[in-house]
């Protein structure tokens, strides 16, 4: 009796196990079900994709620029086009706003106009916004009485003019060279140089006119004041040692009425200082 129990109890252990065969078969179902409506999503996906790149809502049908400066709409119009017949990833056409390379435009137009700071902006659904300003330009290279722009790392952007009422900061070169596009016209160090000492407090008060140099590489350089005269500075030295040897000379040797006879203060001997009247 106790043994026929213990096979009577592992049958039902075995039965229980086993379950209602009719619920696998519910599971397999839902699976199905959720399957096809992936399947459905995947492709109605896919539909709005095809619809969205290449159809017309958001193709682009109008480009508006912005700028003050003067420009060669024919060139413009040609960078354009040519970005518009491009495909991104070489499959969807940039005509299309959501694919269109703002970026790379942006950089093809800043090659051609290096004068100007570009900026293109999408406006969905339809148009493409081109802004190009004028970048700010403090410091102007002369050469054979012609004014060229500088960018902040010394290379030249092309030639320009300096408006009525602007005060900018002017570099003579007297060697006379013409300089390249893009060519590296003053080091970054020579600018800071220069920038430092136009921010200057005593030679604000002097009122700066312009700077000279002999040329580009020239290690001095040469900056005239209002009254006519010259301070010369030493480009591979410490502008601020220079600076306060300038300071010195004009509280302690030089009388303030004595300056307009003055034709140069030159510091470009360390701690010794040199001037000389006319």
């Amino acid at each position: 009796m106790f043994r026929r129990g213990r096979n009577l109890q592992f049958i039902k252990s075995e039965k229980k196990n086993l379950g209602n065969p009719f619920r696998f078969q519910r599971l397999h179902g839902s699976g199905t079900r959720f399957l096809q409506i992936w399947v459905i999503g995947i492709i109605g996906l896919l539909a709005f994709f095809y619809w969205a790149i290449f159809s017309s809502p958001f193709a682009i049908t109008k480009v508006r620029i912005e700028s003050a400066m003067a420009l060669p709409i024919e060139s413009l119009i040609q960078s354009l086009t040519k970005q518009l017949s491009l495909r991104y990833w070489s499959f969807i056409p940039q005509r299309n706003i959501f694919a269109f390379d703002a970026r790379a435009l942006s950089k093809t137009i800043s090659e051609q106009f290096l004068l100007g700071d570009t900026t293109v902006k999408k406006n969905r659904p339809h148009e493409i916004l081109l802004t190009i300003a004028e970048k700010p330009r403090e410091i102007l290279w002369s050469s054979r009485g012609q004014l060229y722009a500088l960018d902040p790392q010394g290379l030249m952007l092309g030639t320009t003019e300096i408006k009525p009422g602007e005060k900018k900061t002017v570099i003579y070169d007297q060697s006379g060279a013409i300089p390249e596009a893009r060519a590296q016209i003053l080091t970054p160090a020579l600018l800071r140089f220069i920038s430092t000492l136009t921010r200057n407090a005593r030679v604000i008060t002097l009122n700066p006119q312009f700077f000279i140099i002999a040329d580009a590489q020239a290690p001095e350089i040469a900056l005239k004041v209002g009254e006519g005269w010259s301070i010369k500075f030493d480009t591979t030295q410490a502008p601020e040692t220079q600076l306060k040897n300038l300071d010195i000379i004009l509280r302690n040797s030089i009388a303030p009425d004595a300056l307009k006879k003055l034709e140069y203060i030159d510091l470009r001997f360390g701690e010794k200082t040199y001037y000389k009247f006319r």
